[in-house]
């Protein structure tokens, strides 16, 4: 795998530990910086502390849904680029869902490490061309 070098920051939201574990392990494998959170309310927590950038974020959690996290994330971070992941079967409905609340992706879980790193650069990508765009017009 070829390095990515990053200076952003992803925080990976996921009530499971081993599967935030591993993903946070194969993103900084690829270069970026990562810190997971295992539920909503912690996540909002370190988004209070910290800077991130793009967020992995899991829908089905205790407490918290990722939707519910998704709305807080909107109205106090409206700037984070976030990625959705989700094991429920009918993705095509939570990716029309999430679109309509601003997600960047959707990942149906299980996914392939590969796919999350790529949907983690484009998110990125994303994220540096419109702050191109938006000072371009400065």
């Amino acid at each position: 795998m070829e390095r990515r070098k990053t200076s952003g920051k992803v925080l990976v939201i996921d009530d499971e530990d081993h599967i935030r574990n591993i993903v946070c392990r194969a993103l900084k494998a690829e270069g970026y910086d990562t810190e997971g959170a295992p539920n909503g309310l912690e996540a909002l927590k370190m988004l209070s502390a910290e800077h991130f950038d793009v967020i992995l974020l899991d829908l089905k959690m205790p407490g918290m849904n990722g939707f519910e996290v998704l709305q807080n994330i909107n109205i106090d971070y409206p700037a984070l680029v976030t990625i959705l992941m989700t094991g429920v079967a009918d993705a095509d409905a939570m990716k029309s869902a999430a679109a309509d609340e601003g997600a960047f992706a959707v990942l149906t879980k299980p996914c392939p490490l590969q796919a999350i790193a790529d949907t983690v650069g484009r998110a990125f990508n994303n994220k540096a061309s419109s702050i191109t765009e938006h000072s371009a017009g400065y």
